[in-house]
């Protein structure tokens, strides 16, 4: 190992690990690694031998009482070297399950130093023989985290990383306690200034990837919550939009006007004010309001103008008027989810 891989650490969350995290932990220490932080996440009592023999080897075990998930044990570990003021540059995040092999390791730690205002992520090449739990999670994940984010990035559920010293402290105050961590890391990588940045790494599968203690279901909801609860304002947005445009229409007969603009800019409010405040709701923004303002009724004006322009376009291309709503509908949504994550409320 070069000298510089000494100047990071690596963290490693474990639950209910086997031996193959005792083989990880000896090669990175044979390797010269000095900082090993391994966090138990609520194993139990049945696994801590495991434990204890990691401590007796060197390496740092913290401890949760009970299992948080993947993404707090992650944070348990950065606080930890925060607390302590270590001087690391950096640290690596490696599964304890044996897919992330000490030479990929030490590869996403020497782009991390080379890169240190990024987050380096240790891509697999899903090719051959792929479990199907990883491959179809990986490309579902994919596509919908690059459409949204605006980024194109091939492995998004990498465990394997790289994160900067200097994003600690906004690292350990990211939602998330499971897997949707590592998305909320992802997406918030433009907003802390850094930059997404991959290396292939060799992909190794065990028992076809048995070992994972991801859950498709479960896990995937709390990734993609976020888009349904946008969705779901969307919603609220035209229920209050409808009724008081029925409701103006039948106290002011005749108005139109007045029921189409009034219900439009209440709906819209009541849409603006959940997105705030719910969805994209941030530490720190309460001074930041009229530039929220601002910025979502900008993006309403665009909004309307381009659903006007791609029904146009899609008619004159022959598609049927309603079919073009609605694909221009579904188009702009995501624009719109988009827009107001990443610039409206950042």
């Amino acid at each position: 190992m070069t000298e510089e891989l000494g100047r990071l650490a690596v963290l490693v969350p474990a639950y209910k690990p086997d031996e193959l995290v005792i083989k990880l932990a000896t090669e990175l220490l044979t390797e010269g690694y000095r900082e090993i932080l391994v966090v138990d996440d609520g194993s139990g009592a049945a696994f801590a031998a495991i434990f204890t023999q990691l401590a007796q080897m060197g390496c740092r075990v913290l401890t949760h009482p009970v299992n948080g998930g993947k993404g707090r044990a992650i944070k348990t570990g950065l606080r930890d070297l925060l607390d302590r003021g270590l001087p690391v540059e950096g640290v690596v995040t490696a599964d304890a399950d044996g897919q992330h092999l000490v030479k990929d390791i030490g590869k996403v730690g020497r782009a991390l130093l080379e890169q240190r205002d990024s987050i380096v992520l240790g891509m697999r090449v899903f090719s051959g023989q792929v479990p199907f739990k990883s491959r179809a999670g990986n490309a579902i994940t994919r596509g919908v985290f690059n459409f949204v984010s605006g980024q194109r990035i091939h492995d998004t559920q990498t465990g394997l990383r790289g994160l900067p010293a200097s994003a600690f402290a906004d690292l350990v105050c990211l939602s998330g306690d499971r897997y949707e961590y590592e998305i909320n890391v992802l997406l918030e990588a433009s907003r802390l200034s850094l930059t997404l940045v991959e290396v292939g790494i060799e992909t190794v599968y065990l028992d076809d990837n048995s070992r994972s203690h991801f859950n498709a279901f479960k896990d995937s909801w709390r990734i993609y919550r976020l888009l349904l609860l946008f969705g779901a304002s969307s919603l609220l947005a035209f229920g209050v939009d409808f009724f008081l445009f029925w409701l103006i229409s039948v106290l002011w007969p005749g108005v139109l006007w007045a029921a189409v603009v009034g219900a439009r800019l209440v709906s819209s409010f009541v849409n603006f004010m959940v997105n705030r405040a719910v969805i994209f709701s941030k530490k720190g923004q309460r001074g930041r309001f009229h530039h929220h303002v601002i910025g979502y009724y900008a993006l309403a004006v665009f909004i309307l103008a381009a659903n006007y322009g791609l029904i146009r376009l899609f008619s004159g291309l022959g598609l049927n008027l309603y079919l073009a709503k609605a694909i221009t509908e579904v188009l702009l949504f995501f624009v719109s989810y988009s827009v107001q994550k990443r610039f409206v409320f950042r």
